[in-house]
């Protein structure tokens, strides 16, 4: 959620113990040594930001969506002022200015832009502003991202989350963890797939979503390969725009943050994984408007067919474009 600046507030991080900041500091400043890093364990005192697990669970996971301008914590300045040391602002690179005012242009016509993309780090929502241009940095720091429910949950990312606007979902990988609560977390799917339809119409959207469902690894070789892109999850955002009652846009949109905060090296379903955080520059390449009428086999008559076929040809369209970052992540 996007709160409003309070002048007195001054970030601080007392949910660190002294030991962990010094690390923190130390990754800050490890400009030249790219092998310096800090492991911050996921014990983050909420108390120090205000709030508490069951605080944000019955506060933003119920609504998904709001903005809350009586707030004194500007919880998205804390994040960014938290992580913007750990960028390598000289050697970051912000591509596709272009299709960044285009996208401003649609936002101003009150008409709705997806955007479709990987996911690396945890603090991917809050890289966007970071290293977008004052000119652009409203728009950016206004954009919903699509989450799994763990980003608030997590004590660790909780400060973090409260600083972004959300719209928090049961991914398909832990809908079936707890067998008894799978209709209760599908409902909530259901909502939140409502509200997405509401505010679409409302217009003046930006939402980020990666159709792959989870941040990208490393292979066995050492190199950072894409997650699989769901073509189902694509035709389910377009539908959602066709039937909105303002025209929505879709943009591929790549990012490598990767070493900001790298993921486990396999997917962990318990809580409580450890961050490991290093200070690496950034890139981040906003991609030419994709044509979802018009793709290979377009023409099918079927409809499931060609549905699926819209699918699986943006997903190979936003797969092919999401390598670009193989320059940056060598």
């Amino acid at each position: 959620r996007r709160l409003t600046y309070h002048p007195n507030y001054v970030p601080t991080y007392e949910g660190f113990d002294k030991s962990k900041t010094n690390l923190y500091m130390e990754a800050v400043f490890s400009t030249d040594d790219g092998d310096k890093k800090v492991v911050l364990e996921n014990n983050w005192d909420t108390k120090s930001t205000g709030i508490t697990t069951n605080e944000l669970a019955d506060d933003i996971y119920s609504l998904s969506f709001y903005v809350d301008a009586d707030n004194p914590v500007n919880y998205q300045k804390f994040g960014i002022d938290f992580l913007k040391p750990l960028v390598d602002l000289k050697n970051s690179k912000l591509l596709g200015i272009d299709n960044l005012k285009k996208i401003q242009e649609y936002i101003d016509k009150k008409e709705n832009v997806i955007l479709l993309s990987n996911h690396q780090s945890e603090v991917d929502p809050l890289m966007i502003p970071i290293l977008s241009e004052d000119k652009y940095f409203s728009l950016t720091s206004d954009i919903i991202s699509v989450a799994g429910e763990r980003v608030i949950l997590d004590p660790l990312a909780i400060p973090f989350s409260m600083g972004c606007s959300l719209l928090c979902i049961y991914s398909k990988r832990y809908i079936d963890l707890d067998i008894t609560k799978k209709h209760q977390k599908q409902i909530h799917n259901k909502k939140v797939m409502s509200l997405m339809k509401t505010l679409l119409s409302e217009g003046g959207k930006v939402i980020y979503v990666a159709p792959s469902g989870g941040r990208d690894r490393k292979n066995k070789s050492g190199k950072i390969e894409i997650a699989p892109f769901d073509y189902k999850s694509l035709e389910m955002f377009y539908l959602m725009g066709k039937k909105a009652k303002r025209k929505t846009h879709f943009f591929p949109f790549t990012l490598a943050t990767y070493e900001i905060m790298p993921p486990p090296e396999k997917i962990q379903i318990e809580m409580g994984e450890k961050r490991v955080v290093n200070r690496r520059a950034v890139f981040i390449s906003f991609l030419n408007e994709l044509d979802m009428e018009n793709f290979p086999h377009s023409d099918e008559k079927d409809r499931i067919k060609r549905r699926k076929n819209r699918g699986v040809g943006g997903i190979q369209n936003l797969e092919n474009k999401s390598r670009w970052f193989d320059t940056f992540s060598e």
